[in-house]
């Protein structure tokens, strides 16, 4: 995926969540958000990428989950243990 189609995407997302009028969202929701399993979303909350909260079950604000939009617009997480594509 080039660089231009990476941001699309992220911007793409960014408008989705903005668009959603829930201020906490739980993990397998994150995961739809991000088009990613809810491993994942758990693998970026125990990395410290994205943060999150103990509220009944894990909990992904609105404001964290836009900061982490923007902060790896164009970029690649990568997560220790596991192997990038």
């Amino acid at each position: 995926m080039s660089l231009q189609e990476q941001r699309k995407q992220a911007n793409e997302i960014a408008v989705e969540i903005l668009a959603c009028r829930d201020v906490l969202y739980t993990v397998p929701e994150v995961a739809k958000l991000l088009r990613v399993n809810k491993n994942m979303v758990y693998d970026l909350i125990r990395c410290g990428y994205l943060r999150s909260m103990k509220l009944g079950s894990r909990k992904v604000s609105r404001k964290a989950l836009l900061e982490f939009v923007e902060a790896f617009d164009g970029k690649t997480v990568e997560l220790p243990g596991v192997q990038s594509e």
